[in-house]
């Protein structure tokens, strides 16, 4: 729901930064149109401390490089597509997380990217495996 708003936020604003924008606008179906503004009015009903706390999130993303940008997006799509008992176990081990010492956390985020590289690096042997099978395979294939 946060990065609806977040992202109702950043269409909104941008539509008449400019424009494109504006063009932008215009080319949206009015069902398009309904559903940022009704995400628009989710936005302004907000307290002031959660429009802070959002415009905040939003620039920080804005800092982000694109590789970054996209893994966020990546995440999010992962994050949406998962069962609403997925989402709340995963915002339970968030919040657990969060709760952790400062310490503990830097060893737990060590440990999960060492596990990645190792996935990674498993993953990349299977590739070079497979495409050593294939060369082999082609070479050795009867001449026509």
């Amino acid at each position: 729901m946060k990065f609806f708003l977040l992202v109702t936020l950043v269409l909104i604003s941008s539509v008449f930064a400019n424009e494109s924008a504006l063009n932008r606008w215009k080319n949206l179906s009015e069902d398009q149109k309904q559903a940022l503004r009704s995400k628009f009015q989710k936005f302004q009903s907000l307290s002031p401390e959660k429009k802070k706390t959002l415009r905040q999130r939003f620039k920080r993303f804005q800092s982000l490089n694109t590789e970054q940008k996209q893994r966020v997006r990546k995440n999010f799509k992962r994050f949406r597509n998962l069962s609403p008992e997925q989402k709340q176990k995963f915002r339970t081990r968030v919040k657990k997380f969060k709760g952790l010492d400062k310490n503990t956390r830097k060893q737990r985020l060590r440990k999960l990217r060492q596990n990645r590289i190792k996935q990674n690096r498993n993953t990349q042997q299977k590739q070079r495996k497979r495409l050593n099978q294939n060369r082999r395979r082609f070479r050795n294939r009867p001449a026509n």
